[in-house]
């Protein structure tokens, strides 16, 4: 049960510094794409998918173990 509980600080801390880079990457995206014309560009709701899909991905994994470690087996 232990273990488990290293795995769900780790997976809530992990989700945290990911919140943390994607906004610190974010806040210069607008001076980079002024310097440096893209040929090809992506639409922006492709970024905010993936970011959604990992967001909901890391809950759904930090809730698992939360849950499994709380369920007693008799």
């Amino acid at each position: 049960m232990i273990n488990q509980n290293k795995w769900i600080i780790l997976y809530f801390i992990s989700f945290l510094i990911m919140i943390l880079l994607n906004y610190l990457s974010g806040a210069n995206i607008g001076r980079v794409t002024e310097n440096n014309q893209a040929i090809i560009q992506p639409a922006g709701f492709t970024f905010s998918i993936y970011f959604g899909w990992v967001t909901v991905a890391t809950i759904v994994n930090i809730f698992t173990l939360v849950l499994n470690n709380n369920i007693k087996v008799e």
